[in-house]
């Protein structure tokens, strides 16, 4: 994957982490497609609808864990039962907490590739895309 053809989505209640993280994202130089959500409920129904019409998929969802509809660890629970097949997205839990037990739980979902405490920068995005990301 290229950060040009990699498509990435932001699912966070709060618009103004959607748009830093939205932000740090554009400066890339090849900036990836970004969706933003502020439902998690939302995101789950287009991802439902992107799998039945065998559409493009994210290849990245930053997620964020507390929110007052559905947590971001409902929303990661919920994954487990969608027909991905082989290729799943690759979840990065965001918090502005550092809660030890947040912590390890994102650590032990087999969605859930890593935690991140807010606010995400581009130092975070270069670990997830492997590239030095400016800024």
């Amino acid at each position: 994957m290229t950060t040009k053809t990699a498509l990435i989505w932001l699912i966070d209640d709060n618009e103004i982490d959607n748009f830093i993280a939205a932000s740090v994202i554009k400066k890339l130089p090849d900036s990836p497609e970004v969706i933003a959500f502020t439902d998690p409920q939302s995101a789950l129904t287009v991802l439902g609808n992107i799998l039945s019409n065998s559409l493009r998929l994210p290849n990245i969802i930053l997620l964020d864990v507390n929110m007052p509809k559905l947590s971001g660890f409902e929303f990661a629970d919920r994954l487990r039962e969608m027909p991905f097949g082989d290729v799943k997205p690759d979840i990065y839990m965001l918090s502005s907490s550092g809660d030890r037990s947040d912590i390890q739980r994102a650590e032990e979902h087999e969605f859930i590739k890593s935690y991140i405490i807010k606010p995400f920068t581009s130092r975070h995005l270069d670990n997830i895309l492997g590239t030095e990301a400016e800024g």
